[in-house]
């Protein structure tokens, strides 16, 4: 799974060049996306911050304790 994950980066490809903004705008499905608050990796400003450039994103975060 890591090796999936270190060589699937959508940035990487055409026409992104690394442009995150871009990437995620392209994105044309409706997405559900729920950080944890407590995961220390995919955290929940991030979270915020990718869920308002997709189109179609709705953000619900884990409350975790």
């Amino acid at each position: 799974m890591i090796d999936t994950w270190i060589h699937s980066d959508i940035l990487a490809t055409e026409p992104f060049n690394g442009d995150l903004s871009a990437a995620l705008g392209a994105i044309q499905v409706p997405t559900i996306v729920m950080p944890s608050t407590t995961d220390l990796y995919f955290t929940l400003t991030d979270s915020e911050i990718e869920t308002a450039i997709m189109p179609d994103a709705e953000l619900r975060p884990i409350v975790s304790d």
